[in-house]
C-alpha cells in the first residue's frame, strides 16, 4: 500500500513541477530559532510581535500512553495532574496561584494534553511585558514538570481521589465509546484503555515507587523539547534556557522510546459498541493511509499533501452535506476530515462521520459508501474543483500578505511538528513559492486521480458504530455491516455534484437609503451612522486580525413580545430560524456559500432580545450584507424544510433521556426559573407542539422594523466601503422610527428561596453531577456592576480552592441578568466519582466562612489585579470585547468601559466585605444533584 500510494502520488505530479528540491530539505524559517544541548533537550524560540507583552510556552515530551505497559495504564496522565499540584520549586497549588496572579485563564491559557505518543504542557498568553521576573518563574515551571514533579507517597495518597474525580469527569459517552472500538479493534496492542471501572481499580493500586519508576524511566531531555512563541529576546532567552536546562542530566542506561503503532493491514475492520447513554448512532467511517516517509517531510511535499487533502475533505463534506439535507432518513452532524487515524499515532486517513437512528444506520452506511464510490468513479466536476482551489489559494494568499501578524499559535504548531514528526520548518514564503506553482500544474485530472487512490476496494477501511442500548433495538452485526459497505461499494450513485454557489444573492437593483447623521461616539471612539429607515449603525475600528470584520445586530423585545408558551418558543425558535430561506435560496445553500467564504451569520431570539450576528472578511463585505439584507426582508421557512427538521428532530428525542447531561441540564431550568418547562422532558412528539406559522410570523416580524436595531462592525474595514454598503443594504430595510419595539416584562423570574432537588438516573459509568446556583439581586450599573464581579471572583476562588483539597475541581461562572429582573448568578457545578452530599455541605460551609469572616486585602488585590489583566487582554485581542461594550452602551445605556479602572482602584476592603457579606445574606441557594440508578 505504502508503495501504491507513493507511485499514484507521483503520478498525479506534472514532471515540470518535480523539482530538484522537492526530495531535498528546505531551509528553515530565519524567524524560528533552534538548539539542541548536549543532554539531547531541544529548543524552538521565535520572536513575533503579533502580541505584544505576550508569548506562548510549550514543553514537548515524546512520552504518551503507548509506552505504558499493561501494569503502567494511566500513569502519564498521573504524572500530568501532579505537575500541577506539586513540584519541586512550586509545591502544592503554587502553579495555578501563579497562573491566577498573571491574569491568565486557566480554562484558556493552560493545558496538558496526553496523547499515545506525546504530551504537551502549554502556558499560552504569559504576560512577560510585565518583566523579566515573569519569564524567569515560567521557564522554572516548565524545567520543573520536565524533571522535578514531586512523586513522595503523600502526594500520591493524597491526590488518589483526585485522580479518579478527573477520569469519571473526562470519560464521558464519547470518550467511552472511543475507548470500547479501539479495545475491540486493537486489543493488546498499547493503545487499548481499560473500561473505567478498571482504571479507578488500578489507581488505588499504584504506589510513589511504580510512578517514579515510569517517570524516571521516560521523562528524558533527549525525549524533550521546549517552545517558545511570542514578545521576546531571542538571544537572552537562548542562554537563560542554555543554563537552566543543561542542568537535567542524560541517563547513561537510556532506552530507546519505542512507541506503539497501528500497523497497516489489509481487509476491513467492524467495531460496534452499545452504551445506555447514548442517544443518537454514531456512524464513523475511516479510509486509512500510511503517513507520509520522514524522507518527504523536510521537503515540498507536504505543503501539496496538505493542499490536496484539505480540499478531498472540503469538497466530500460539500457533498456530503446537500446528500442530507435532501435526505429522507435522519441525517445529522455529517462531516469529512483528513488526520490521524483514530487519533492513534502516525497512521493518517480520511475520516467521515455522521449520526442518525439506530433503525436507520444500515441506510446511513449505504448511502455514504455508495456516494463514496460514485465519487471514485465520476471524480469531481470542475466547477467543484475550481471553486474549491480558489477557496484554499485566496486564504492562503491572505496568510501570505498578512505574514507579519502570523499568529504565536501557527509558530507554535509548525515547531512542534517537526520536534515530534521531523515535518519541515520552512517559511510561508516558501510555502507560497511552492504553492504558486501547483495552482496552475495540478488539475482536475490529477486531483480526481488522489481522491480515487483512498477509495480503494475496502481493504483500506475500517467502521465503528455506536448505538443506544435499548433492549427493543436490533443492533446489525458487524457481518451484516460488512456485507452493507461491500454492497454499496459495487453499487455507485451518479449523484449529481453540488450544486453552484452564487455569485450574488441579491440581482435587482435596491435603492439606497442615506445617512441622515454621523456623529463620533467619544467613549468607544466608535463612527455612528443615523440612517433615514431609523436603524442605527455604529463602527469600531480595530486591528486585531486584519481585514476581518464582527458584525452584531440588536433589538429589544425578544421572546417577551410574543404571544403563546414562551417555553416551547424558546426551545425551537432559533431552530427555525436556522433553517430559512433566503429568497430563493435554501438555508443548506446558503450555509455551504458561507463555509466556502469562511464567513458566519445567524439569527438568535432570546428571552428580551432579538440579534442577528456573524462576522466575514472585508473582501466578502458585498456578499455579507446582502445576506443581512435578505434575513431582514426575504425570509421564510418552508413546510418541507420544517418537516425535515421535526424527523432529524424526533429522532434526537426519541432517547434523549438516556443523556444524564441532558436530563440534568433540563432538571436545571426547571428549578432555577418559573414557566421554563412546558412539558416532561425528552417527549418524542413535543415538536409536534410546535406551531410554525405562528412561530414564522413571530420571527418574521421581529425582524421587520429596521428602526428597532442598533447594527454594530467591530474590525478592519474600510470605512468609505462599509459606508456604501451600508446605505445600499441596511438603509434600504424598511423601518419605522415611530413603532420601535421595548422589552415586556413577563413571569420569567429566578427563584427567590433556596431549594434542593435530586434525581436519579441510569447510567453506563456511575457518578455524582451536582450543580449549585448562588442568585442574588445585582444592580446593573458600573460601579455595582464593578462590585459584583469583584464578590463573585472572590466566592469563586475561595469554593475552588476548597474544593480542590477534597479532590473536587469546581467549573465555576457568573452570568449576569439583566431582564426580566437584574441579577447576578454564580453557578458552581462538578462531577465525582461517588455520590456524596458532603460535597454540598463542604461549599456551605466555605460560603459561611465568606460571609463571617470576609476576605484579606492580599484576595482583594489579587482578585483586582486579574481582572484588570483579563480585561487589558481581551481589547487588545478580541472584537467581542468591543461588541460587549457597544451592546451594553447603545442596547442597555450603561457605560462599562470608560471608569471601569479607576472603579476596580477606588474600591476598598470594607466596601468589598460588606458587599460580600450582604450578597451571601440574600441570595437564594438552587442545588440539583443526581447519582446512578440502583
Amino acid at each position: 500500500m505504502r508503495t501504491l500510494f507513493l507511485s499514484l502520488f507521483l503520478l498525479i505530479l506534472p514532471i515540470n513541477f518535480i523539482f530538484s528540491q522537492d526530495v531535498e530539505t528546505l531551509p528553515r524559517d530565519p524567524r524560528i530559532k533552534t538548539g539542541t544541548m548536549a543532554n539531547g533537550f531541544k529548543y524552538y524560540l521565535v520572536k513575533s510581535d503579533k502580541m505584544k507583552g505576550f508569548a506562548d510556552f510549550y514543553l514537548v515530551q515524546k512520552v504518551g500512553s503507548s509506552l505504558e505497559d499493561s501494569t503502567q495504564k494511566g500513569l502519564t496522565a498521573i504524572i500530568g495532574d501532579m505537575g500541577i499540584r506539586g513540584t519541586r520549586n512550586f509545591p502544592g497549588y503554587t502553579i495555578i496561584h501563579y497562573i491566577d496572579e498573571l491574569g491568565m485563564d486557566t480554562e484558556r491559557d493552560f493545558q496538558i494534553i496526553n496523547g499515545p505518543n506525546n504530551s504537551l504542557y502549554r502556558m499560552a498568553n504569559v504576560p512577560v511585558g510585565r518583566g523579566p521576573q515573569v519569564i524567569d518563574s515560567t521557564l522554572l515551571i516548565l524545567f520543573n514538570w520536565a524533571c522535578s514533579i514531586n512523586i513522595d507517597e503523600d502526594d500520591v495518597r493524597n491526590e488518589k481521589l483526585y485522580y479518579k474525580n478527573i477520569l469519571v469527569k473526562d470519560m464521558d459517552l464519547s470518550r467511552r465509546t472511543y475507548s470500547a472500538h479501539v479495545r475491540n479493534l486493537f486489543p493488546g496492542s498499547g493503545f487499548d484503555v481499560p473500561h473505567a471501572d478498571t482504571m479507578l481499580n488500578r489507581f488505588d493500586s499504584y504506589t510513589s515507587k511504580d510512578i517514579r519508576k515510569y517517570y524516571y524511566k521516560w521523562y528524558r531531555p533527549e525525549l524533550q523539547s521546549l517552545v517558545v512563541v511570542g514578545d521576546i529576546d531571542s538571544l537572552s532567552l537562548d542562554t537563560q534556557i542554555k543554563t537552566l536546562f543543561q542542568a537535567t542530566p542524560r541517563y547513561l542506561d537510556s532506552i530507546e522510546a519505542v512507541h506503539n503503532y497501528i500497523p497497516y493491514s489489509d481487509g476491513i475492520a467492524v467495531s460496534k459498541v452499545s452504551d445506555k447513554e447514548a442517544v443518537l448512532c454514531d456512524l464513523d467511517i475511516y479510509l486509512k493511509t500510511p503517513p507520509l516517509p520522514s524522507s518527504l517531510r523536510v521537503s515540498a511535499v507536504p505543503f501539496v499533501m496538505d493542499y490536496m487533502n484539505g480540499m478531498m475533505s472540503f469538497l466530500l463534506e460539500d457533498r456530503f452535506k446537500e446528500m442530507a439535507s435532501s435526505s429522507k432518513v435522519p441525517i445529522m452532524d455529517i462531516s469529512a476530515e483528513y488526520g490521524s487515524f483514530m487519533r492513534l499515532g502516525e497512521m493518517e486517513s480520511l475520516h467521515i462521520s455522521a449520526k442518525t437512528s439506530a433503525e436507520n444506520v444500515d441506510t446511513l452506511l449505504n448511502m455514504i459508501t455508495s456516494h463514496l464510490y460514485g465519487i471514485k468513479q465520476y471524480g469531481f466536476s470542475r466547477d467543484e474543483f475550481i471553486s474549491a482551489r480558489d477557496r484554499y489559494f485566496e486564504h492562503l494568499n491572505y496568510i501570505y500578505d498578512w505574514r507579519i501578524y502570523t499568529t504565536n499559535d501557527t509558530y507554535s504548531k509548525r515547531c512542534i511538528r517537526n520536534f515530534l514528526g521531523s515535518y519541515s520548518l520552512a517559511s510561508i514564503e516558501m510555502n507560497k513559492e511552492y504553492m504558486d506553482v501547483v495552482y496552475y500544474e495540478i488539475g482536475l485530472s490529477q486531483f480526481n486521480t488522489f481522491v480515487s487512490s483512498y477509495i480503494r476496494n475496502g481493504d483500506n477501511c475500517t467502521i465503528t458504530c455506536s448505538f443506544p442500548e435499548n433492549d427493543s433495538l436490533v443492533i446489525p452485526s458487524q457481518e451484516h455491516l460488512k456485507n452493507t459497505f461491500f454492497s454499496a461499494m459495487k453499487n455507485p450513485s451518479l449523484s449529481k455534484n453540488s450544486s453552484l454557489l452564487p455569485e450574488s444573492f441579491i440581482n435587482e437593483d435596491i435603492k439606497p437609503g442615506t445617512i441622515v447623521a454621523q456623529t463620533k461616539e467619544p467613549i468607544t471612539n466608535s463612527v455612528m451612522w443615523t440612517l433615514s429607515n431609523g436603524a442605527v449603525v455604529l463602527y469600531k475600528n480595530t486591528q486585531n486580525e486584519p481585514n476581518k470584520i464582527s458584525f452584531n445586530a440588536v433589538a429589544k423585545g425578544g421572546l417577551s413580545l410574543i404571544n403563546g408558551n414562551i417555553a416551547l418558543s424558546r426551545k425551537y425558535i432559533n431552530d427555525i430560524a436556522a433553517v430559512e430561506n433566503l429568497g430563493s435560496y435554501s438555508a443548506s445553500q446558503v450555509e455551504r456559500y458561507m463555509n466556502h467564504r469562511r464567513m458566519s451569520l445567524k439569527k438568535e431570539i432570546s428571552l428580551s432580545t432579538s440579534r442577528i450576528s456573524g462576522d466575514f472578511a472585508s473582501g466578502d463585505m458585498k456578499s455579507f450584507m446582502e445576506l443581512v439584507n435578505l434575513h431582514f426582508t426575504a425570509s421564510n421557512v418552508d413546510n418541507d424544510v420544517f418537516e425535515h427538521y421535526k424527523k432529524n428532530k424526533k429522532e434526537e428525542l426519541k432517547n434523549i433521556n438516556n443523556s444524564p447531561e441532558y436530563l440534568f441540564a433540563d432538571s436545571l431550568s426547571a428549578l432555577l426559573y418559573s414557566r421554563s418547562r412546558f412539558s416532561p422532558s425528552g417527549e418524542e412528539n413535543e415538536i409536534d407542539q410546535v406551531n410554525l406559522s405562528s412561530i414564522a410570523t413571530f420571527i418574521k416580524q421581529s425582524y421587520s422594523n429596521a428602526a428597532n436595531f442598533t447594527f454594530m462592525f467591530v474590525g478592519d474595514a474600510d470605512e468609505a466601503l462599509l459606508k456604501e454598503y451600508v446605505c445600499k443594504y441596511i438603509a434600504s430595510i424598511p423601518g419605522n422610527p415611530n413603532r420601535k419595539d421595548t422589552w415586556r416584562v413577563i413571569p420569567y423570574y429566578l427563584q427567590k428561596r433556596d431549594r434542593w432537588s435530586h434525581i436519579t438516573t441510569p447510567m453506563e459509568l456511575p457518578r455524582g453531577l451536582y450543580n449549585v446556583t448562588i442568585a442574588g439581586a445585582s444592580p446593573y450599573n458600573a460601579e455595582d456592576m464593578a462590585v459584583s464581579t469583584v464578590v463573585s471572583n472572590l466566592i469563586g476562588r475561595r469554593i475552588k480552592w476548597g474544593m480542590l483539597r477534597k479532590g473536587i475541581l469546581v467549573d465555576i461562572s457568573s452570568d449576569f441578568k439583566k431582564f426580566p429582573e437584574e441579577f447576578m448568578t454564580i453557578s458552581l457545578s462538578f462531577v465525582s466519582q461517588k455520590y456524596a452530599d458532603e460535597y454540598i455541605d463542604d461549599i456551605n460551609d466555605i460560603l459561611k466562612d465568606l460571609m463571617s469572616g470576609g476576605v484579606s486585602q492580599e484576595e482583594l488585590n489579587m482578585v483586582r489585579s486579574i481582572l484588570k489583566s483579563r480585561s487589558s487582554f481581551m481589547e487588545m485581542t478580541q472584537n467581542s470585547f468591543w461588541m460587549d461594550i457597544l451592546t451594553n452602551r447603545f442596547i442597555y445605556g450603561k457605560d462599562f468601559y470608560s471608569k471601569q479602572t479607576s472603579i476596580l482602584d477606588a474600591l476598598t476592603l470594607e466596601r468589598v466585605n460588606t458587599s460580600l457579606s450582604d450578597f451571601l445574606k440574600n441570595c437564594s441557594h438552587i442545588v440539583l444533584t443526581m447519582s446512578p440508578q440502583e
